[in-house]
C-alpha cells in the first residue's frame, strides 16, 4: 500500500460571527440549541453520504429513538456511519473505551487513524446539554505540503488564499465544508472535486484551528480533521471522488449533547 500525506494545520484570530472556542471548563460563548428533531424514527436504512443535515437528522431521530440503552445493537449495524456513531457514543469521554473504538475504527475502515486524531478523541471535554471541546487542537503543528500519487494531486481546499474570506480560504482556518481536489500535476486538469463536510461549521469567533491529514491507499482517500469542536473522518473513492463514508464527533454541528436522550 502507498499512503500520501498531506497535512494543514493553521490557527488565526476571527472576528466573525458566534459559537467561540470556549475555554477548559467553560461553556463556548453564544452557543445555542438546535431545534427539536423531526419526530423520531426507527427506520434502520443507510445515512445520507451527500447531504450533512439529512444525515446529522436521521443519526439524531434513530439514536433518540433507541435511546443510549439501545446505543450497542446500533453498533453492529450494517451501515458503518450509524455503527460507528454509536461506537463514538458509548466510549466517548472514557479514553480506555476510546481506544476500543478506534480499534474498531481502524478495523472497518481497514486504516489506521493518525495518532494525533486518535489523541484529540481521547483529550475531549463534555459540556452537557451544550456541545464538547477538544483542548488541544491548536498545540498540533503540522508540515504543510502537498499530496502526490502518480501524476496526479490530491489537493484540499485548492482555491484557498489565506488572506480571503472566501470558504475555501476558511477551510484553512476552521471546520468549514470544502473541496477535495484531484488534478493533473502537469496540467492543472480537473479530474474531480468532492465535497469534504469537515464539522461543517458555519459561525467564526475567536481563535480558531484547523488540523487535516489526507491519505491515500490503493484505491480510496482518507481525510483526517479536528478543530476546537469537532474532530471528523471521510472517505472517498480515488477514482471519481465518490463519497464512501463519513463521520464527525459533533453530527456536524448538531451536538449529540443536545438531544433527547
Amino acid at each position: 500500500m502507498r499512503l500520501a500525506v498531506l497535512t494543514t494545520a493553521v490557527a488565526v484570530v476571527l472576528s466573525a460571527f458566534a459559537v467561540g472556542a470556549g475555554q477548559k471548563g467553560t461553556p463556548a460563548r453564544g452557543d445555542s440549541r438546535n431545534p427539536p428533531a423531526p419526530a423520531a424514527a426507527t427506520n434502520s436504512g443507510r445515512v445520507s453520504l451527500t447531504n450533512h443535515r439529512a444525515a446529522s437528522d436521521h443519526l439524531r431521530r434513530l439514536f433518540e429513538a433507541k435511546g443510549r440503552a439501545g446505543l450497542a445493537e446500533l453498533t453492529e449495524h450494517e451501515d458503518p456511519m450509524i455503527s460507528l456513531h454509536a461506537q463514538w457514543e458509548l466510549a466517548k469521554a472514557d479514553p480506555e473505551k476510546t481506544e476500543e473504538f478506534i480499534r474498531c475504527f481502524e478495523t472497518d475502515l481497514g486504516i489506521a487513524p493518525p495518532k494525533w486524531w486518535q489523541e484529540t478523541l481521547k483529550g475531549i471535554y463534555i459540556f452537557p446539554g451544550k456541545h464538547h471541546y477538544f483542548p488541544d487542537v491548536g498545540s498540533r503543528k503540522f508540515e504543510n505540503s502537498e499530496l502526490v500519487r502518480d501524476i496526479y494531486e490530491v489537493v484540499a481546499g485548492p482555491d484557498g488564499n489565506q488572506h480571503a474570506w472566501t470558504e475555501e480560504s476558511l477551510a484553512r482556518r476552521a471546520g468549514v465544508s470544502h473541496t477535495l481536489r484531484m488534478k493533473h500535476r502537469q496540467s492543472d486538469e480537473v479530474v474531480w472535486d468532492a465535497r469534504v463536510w469537515a464539522v461543517h461549521r458555519m459561525t467564526l469567533l475567536g481563535l480558531h484551528v484547523h488540523s487535516q491529514k489526507v491519505l491515500v491507499d490503493d484505491d480510496r482517500v482518507f481525510v483526517f480533521g479536528a478543530e476546537s469542536h469537532g474532530a471528523y473522518a471521510e472517505v472517498f473513492q480515488l477514482k471519481d471522488g465518490k463519497p464512501l463514508f463519513r463521520f464527525c464527533t459533533c453530527y456536524w454541528f448538531n451536538f449529540s449533547e443536545r438531544w433527547n436522550w
